[in-house]
């Protein structure tokens, strides 16, 4: 589709072997239901991006951003306007730990987490009221103990699936 700018793919995660598939991370598969999920989250799976070279550079490529160089790069995509997409179908297994969700938490990810958000707000993606919504409830899943962020990521967001899913 020469419309579409961005294209990403469903992905199944895994824990041991890929026969383990644990969840399967739906992302929207058109432009309008990406930039809802846009708002609060990231609406591609990084692992299977594709995307047209020229866009990400006319973007300004990517840029420093401290744990979220992704959702910087996405947003400023959708700044200027470029079409997302995903595929309803998963093209990669990706692997899961507990590790993985013990690396998505603390001050300096809660503060890359809020500076995300005020770039929303900034580019006026979200109001202000929904910068403080999310906010209030991404930054205490950052800084909660990394068995409470698991369970969270494991009951409630992966294994329970994503508004946008």
């Amino acid at each position: 589709n020469p419309t579409i700018d961005i294209i990403s793919s469903w992905v199944d995660e895994f824990i041991g072997s890929k026969e383990n598939v644990v969840s399967t991370r739906k992302v929207p598969t058109d432009h309008e239901g990406c930039l809802k999920m846009l708002k609060y989250g990231c609406p591609l799976n990084h692992p299977s991006v594709i995307f047209k070279k020229k866009a990400v550079i006319n973007a300004g490529n990517y840029k420093s951003f401290f744990l979220k160089e992704d959702a910087y790069l996405w947003l400023r995509l959708y700044a200027k306007n470029y079409k997302f997409a995903n595929l309803n179908e998963s093209l990669l297994y990706f692997r899961v730990s507990e590790e993985m969700y013990r690396r998505r938490g603390g001050y300096q990810y809660a503060k890359s987490e809020v500076k995300i958000l005020f770039y929303r707000y900034k580019i006026g993606l979200i109001n202000f009221l929904e910068f403080l919504l999310y906010s209030g409830l991404t930054v205490p899943i950052r800084l909660a103990p990394s068995s409470i962020r698991l369970l969270i990521y494991t009951k409630i967001l992966r294994f329970g699936g994503f508004p946008a899913a």
